[in-house]
């Protein structure tokens, strides 16, 4: 029965006590009263129902003002123990030597390694850690970044573009130097090497962070169509120089927005270019001719690799 009925049927009973008139605030009161146990009866019945709103998170925790030192004091030490606490998660320069000790011990046993010299061993062995943390640290939170300095070769902008990309924009390899830099304005052998490994392994999320990095130059955390226009120009300047007609930017970006569809209509996110499967040829698109005219001429390819098997089939 519904509680409001109850209520209602039990203040229209007739007094069985005549000679006892109740007062209006007695009978106020018993409404009250009357009112409370059926709505808590009522609500018991749906105790169950949305029960974690009953503790509800917070959220929101306002900056102690200048005057309040021992918050002040107190937000300073949550801070440098929160801090103490990321910092045990990353190698120290203790367990790093075991991990180049490690490959450097290796090295003899590998038969793919056989005739290296022994002048290059270091050289394998710090190739071989930065490649373990560029895939195991993608966001590029590893301290190891600046522990070890024994190779100390370091690369131009010049000498960049002849180490196999020499079809890449001065536009993303100046984003490049940008980033990675030097205070003389060079590149050092492990920051080269991740260079390298992101070009060469641009399907992988770690690679795609990297890239993405570079291709977010108002550093928004997604790419709009500004930045796809910044980085496409560059695409269209080299087709000219190579006697090219240039494509349409609009084209390009309506096709990159096609292939990434992401969750906004106007800016694409890291993650969506993961969850795309289509990270490695958008950004290709962006940063290297050669890439862009192989995706403009992937029908054409297809179609002249297909004849070509035809003919080894006949012969």
């Amino acid at each position: 029965m519904d509680w409001k009925e109850v209520l209602r049927r039990r203040l229209a009973t007739p007094n069985t006590c005549p000679n006892k008139k109740k007062s209006e605030q007695e009978l106020k009161d018993e409404e009250m009263d009357l009112f409370t146990k059926y709505y808590s009866e009522w609500k018991g019945g749906r105790k169950n129902t949305n029960e974690f709103y009953k503790t509800i998170p917070r959220f929101y925790y306002r900056l102690p003002a200048e005057d309040e030192v021992l918050l002040q004091k107190l937000r300073e030490e949550s801070r440098a123990v929160f801090l103490q606490r990321k910092s045990r998660e990353l190698l120290d320069n203790e367990e790093l030597q075991d991990l180049e000790n490690y490959i450097l011990e290796l090295i003899p046993t590998l038969p793919q390694l056989d005739g290296l010299e022994k002048s290059f061993y270091s050289f394998y062995v710090c190739t071989a850690v930065r490649k373990f943390f560029f895939f195991l640290d993608p966001l590029r939170t590893g301290q190891y970044l600046n522990l070890d300095k024994d190779h100390n070769g370091m690369l131009s902008k010049e000498e960049l573009s002849r180490y196999g990309t020499a079809t890449m924009t001065n536009v993303f390899l100046d984003r490049v130097f940008q980033e990675c830099l030097t205070y003389d304005g060079e590149m050092d052998y492990k920051t080269y090497l991740d260079f390298v490994l992101a070009l060469e392994n641009r399907k992988e999320p770690a690679a795609l962070q990297y890239i993405f990095k570079l291709l977010d130059i108002e550093n928004k955390g997604y790419l709009n169509v500004f930045s796809l226009n910044y980085f496409f120009r560059a695409i269209q300047e080299l087709m000219k120089i190579h006697g090219q007609d240039p494509v349409s930017f609009q084209d390009v970006k309506d096709e990159i927005f096609d292939m990434v569809k992401p969750k906004d209509p106007l800016k694409i996110s890291l993650q969506d270019l993961i969850n795309s499967n289509q990270g490695d040829t958008v950004t290709t698109i962006l940063i290297d001719l050669n890439g862009f005219w192989t995706y403009e001429n992937r029908e054409a390819l297809v179609a002249n690799d297909s004849e070509n098997s035809a003919d080894l089939d006949d012969t």
